[in-house]
């Protein structure tokens, strides 16, 4: 029999597309209202990785990273999708999306994406929302699956999220989780 025990908690951070760096710049501060934390961001690129939101947001998508300096319960990833999903709403032009929210969370192990969109490398985790394990931490950096999306597997998300478990490790070995 296994024995259960808490998890320390986790680094929230947030990937956000948008269709130009004003929206990029009001998320964030929604986030961080929301949130009540400090929000630090990547550079922010264009996202010419797939077309998969051109139809929805057009072709000129800019992609950026942001970290928190909150540390929450991994098990409420769900409703934080839930919430930046009604976040998007708010950005609605014409009935579709000017920014897209996908909220993640950091391990020392590895970095969490949640979505709605099921896969087979996806686990169910309650209100229609999935999680995925994105990239894995070996060897000084983050390392992406099969399944990780171009994006996240580019030199801009590996060095971001590295420099966030660093400051993350720190943090909660400060703490005494581990």
């Amino acid at each position: 029999m296994g024995i259960e025990y808490e998890h320390y908690p986790v680094l929230l951070t947030f990937s956000v597309l948008a269709v130009d760096t004003d929206s990029i710049e009001q998320v964030k501060g929604k986030l961080e209202d929301v949130w009540d934390t400090v929000i630090v961001s990547s550079s922010v690129v264009p996202f010419l990785y797939t077309s998969y939101y051109c139809d929805e947001m057009g072709r000129d998508i800019l992609r950026v990273y942001f970290g928190t300096d909150l540390l929450v319960d991994a098990g409420t990833i769900a409703a934080i999708k839930l919430r930046t999903n009604a976040i998007e709403n708010e950005y609605l032009r014409d009935c579709k999306r000017t920014v897209n929210i996908d909220p993640g969370y950091l391990t020392l192990a590895k970095f969490v994406l949640a979505t709605t969109k099921d896969a087979t490398h996806r686990v169910y985790i309650g209100n229609k929302i999935y999680a995925e394990s994105t990239l894995y931490f070996q060897n000084g950096t983050f390392m992406p699956w099969q399944w990780t999306y171009p994006d996240y597997r580019s030199e801009h998300a590996i060095g971001f999220f590295t420099i966030l478990r660093s400051g993350y490790y720190a943090r909660i070995k400060r703490l005494k989780y581990i």
